[in-house]
This record gives C-alpha cells, sequence and structure tokens, in this order.
C-alpha cells in the first residue's frame, strides 16, 4: 500500500505541475499582449499581473509598485493575502510594513530579493523591472500567506519571467 500510495502521490504531483505549466503559458500570452500594446497602461498591466499570479497560486500577496521618486512609491495594484485590492496606494519608504521594504531592497539592489524560512523556501520575492539605462521603474511582489506552504517554484519563476518581459 506504501508504494501504490508513493506512485499516486507522484501522479498527482505531476498533474498539479502540468495545469501550472498550462496556466502559466495562458497568462504568459495575456501579458505578451499587453507589454506589446503601446496604449496599455501601467494599471491594465498591474490587474492582469494580479490576476494571473491569483490563478497560478490563490490567496497570495501581490503587489504591482511603480516609483515616482527614489523614497516614494505608488502601488499600481495591491491585492492582500485575503483578498483585498486597492489601487494607486501611495507610500512612502518609511513605511513598516514587510513588502513594502522588500520593494525598496529590490530597487536599491536592482536585482530580485527573496524571503525565505529556515529551511530556504522561498516565501516571497520582489523583483524589480529594469530599463534600459538600469533604472528600476517598477517592482513586482509576490508573497504566499504566513499560513500556506511555500508555493511551486515555478510561481516565483514566472514573477521573474514576467520583470523581464516588461522591461
Amino acid at each position: 500500500f506504501e508504494a501504490a500510495a508513493w506512485i499516486m502521490q507522484q501522479c498527482e504531483d505531476y498533474a498539479e505541475w502540468c495545469l501550472l505549466d498550462a496556466r502559466r503559458e495562458i497568462c504568459t500570452m495575456r501579458l505578451k499582449s499587453l507589454v506589446k500594446d503601446p496604449r496599455t497602461l501601467p494599471q491594465d498591466f498591474a490587474a492582469a499581473f494580479v490576476d494571473s499570479v491569483d490563478l497560478l497560486a490563490p490567496g497570495m500577496h501581490v503587489a504591482v509598485a511603480m516609483f515616482d521618486t527614489d523614497t516614494d512609491v505608488r502601488l499600481v495594484c495591491n491585492k492582500t493575502h485575503d483578498g483585498t485590492k486597492d489601487e494607486d496606494e501611495a507610500v512612502t519608504a518609511e513605511d513598516t510594513r514587510g513588502h513594502i521594504a522588500l520593494i525598496f531592497d529590490a530597487k536599491k539592489k536592482r536585482e530580485a530579493v527573496d524571503q525565505k524560512t529556515e529551511s530556504e523556501d522561498v516565501v516571497a520575492t520582489a523583483t524589480p523591472i529594469l530599463d534600459a539605462k538600469t533604472f528600476v521603474p517598477a517592482v513586482l511582489y509576490v508573497a504566499a500567506a504566513p499560513t500556506a506552504k511555500p508555493p511551486h517554484e515555478d510561481v516565483f519563476d514566472f514573477v521573474h519571467q514576467m520583470a523581464i518581459l516588461a522591461q
């Protein structure tokens, strides 16, 4: 029975991975079309990005931050773990919320900044979007719920790919 249970678990894991992979493809195509359209506003991309991450891993905290200055950021779209959505929230570097600190850290370092558990599982990432001069106009942020198990690494790979796509 143990061997049969192990095989069934492997099949279930593979089926979940296939579903996640198919959803990633659909989300990537949708976001690519938004990036190529010059009429697309940041709000359109941000909303589509939040919806895409919600499709891939429901219940995550997702935010798209656009920098007005080095110390002022506008959360174009911010969806918390409980599903509450806010748009166009002005935030400064002095904000003490954890996701804001990670967003500013990613801007400062000009590279993705991950938050990990003691067992080295990634539970949050802030990934900068770089322009041609390596300026950071925006950051994509995604985090698992504190009580949830860390999402599959493909979710965070998707975030990194979308940051590259949006350049």
